[in-house]
């Protein structure tokens, strides 16, 4: 554990070497930068960063890197699937993973019977994929009348997503596999750090110094409790140089050490493995009529999240402009639903799956 204290300093010990930003200060400190050459693009299309191919190189290494760490063997033969915010990530860490395994490959997310023949016709040992998409799977198979643990999977590296411990054991239980968590980071999508099983409260360890960092951060929802959010040091982007970026993922304190996150701060809120920026849909919406309110709903049920946008003193084409909005903000399917003015829309967000913590607090 020495050596992971030694990488995780705190901000404030060395804060004159990097400027500490968000997502969305980075993405207004990069609005008028050089957008030549290879672009890491945003869901969002916030972000957009020039990326050399060095740079990319270094990606797909440290990422391999940390496959490697969390226990993908030169036998291991993995099937990538993955929801998340960059298109192509499952390829990208396909790519990264056939560095250390003897094979992998990328499998679609959205269709559990392709997926299941994929992972049967590759004798795949190894899953990686988010956690919704894992429960998801499991499901189909159960409804098909099989048992998940028939499948070859030994080993399932979950990644992408806010989870609980109840969660990754009874993923454990269905696959008989054990499960490994690998942090990635929303900006990159680059693997830095993993832990194994489903402890209550497991120390992630990076995969190489310096990368990742933390910053205390407090929320109204824990009041005067500091949390640490994880930061990002992202030494392999030129066009960051000189900057930290916060993640807006949170864990507990634990004397200064990276534990499994928990909870989500800030402009973005992550849903199925996503990161929806809070901040774009609240300024588009304000465009509509001062009168107009909202609350987005966010829940989980048996593994997945669900959102609606619940709509108050909406005009029908003022809701066909909000289906619009949602349309175009999230990758994801949004219900939105008109109600009647009764405060239960009050032009915020309201997370009852318990994950996303708010604004943070000075």
């Amino acid at each position: 554990m020495g050596a992971q204290r030694g990488c995780l300093r705190q901000h404030r010990r060395h804060g004159n070497d990097r400027d500490l930003v968000d997502r969305t200060e980075l993405a207004r400190r990069l609005r008028d930068a050089d957008t030549s050459g290879w672009l890491t693009v945003s869901a969002d299309l916030r972000l957009m960063i020039p990326l050399p191919r060095r740079a990319l190189e270094e990606i797909r290494d440290l990422t391999a890197e940390t496959l490697a760490t969390a226990g993908i063997e030169p036998s291991t033969r993995a099937v990538v699937a993955l929801n998340s915010d960059g298109a192509g990530l499952g390829t990208a860490w396909s790519e990264a993973a056939s560095l250390v395994a003897e094979c992998s490959c990328s499998g679609p997310v959205q269709s559990p019977p392709r997926l299941i023949r994929l992972v049967e016709q590759l004798q795949a040992d190894a899953l990686i994929t988010n956690p919704t998409t894992a429960a998801r799977l499991v499901r189909f198979v159960r409804r098909s009348g099989a048992d998940p643990s028939s499948l070859p999977i030994r080993r399932l590296y979950l990644t992408g997503e806010v989870t609980r411990p109840r969660n990754l054991a009874h993923l454990e239980r269905a696959f008989a596999a054990e499960a490994v968590e690998i942090w990635s980071d929303p900006v990159f999508g680059i693997a830095l750090a993993s832990a194994t099983g489903a402890q209550p409260r497991p120390l992630f360890r990076p995969t190489r110094p310096h990368v990742l960092d933390w910053a205390p951060v407090r929320t109204a929802a824990h009041g005067r409790a500091i949390d640490l959010e994880w930061v990002v040091v992202p030494t392999w982007a030129p066009a960051l140089d000189g900057l930290a970026i916060r993640t807006g993922v949170v864990s507990p304190r634990a004397a200064g050490e990276l534990t499994r996150p928990l909870w989500t701060v800030g402009d973005h809120v992550q849903i199925r493995g996503r990161w929806l920026d809070l901040e774009v849909l609240r300024g588009r919406l304000d465009e509509l009529r001062s009168e107009l309110s909202w609350c987005l709903s966010i829940s989980r049920t048996i593994g997945s999240d669900r959102v609606t946008l619940h709509v108050g003193r909406a005009t029908s084409d003022e809701l066909e402009y909000v289906h619009a909005i949602i349309e175009d903000w999230s990758p994801i399917r949004v219900a939105v639903i008109p109600v009647r003015p009764n405060g239960s829309a009050v032009n915020a967000v309201v997370d009852r799956r318990g994950y996303h913590l708010g604004a943070r607090l000075p």
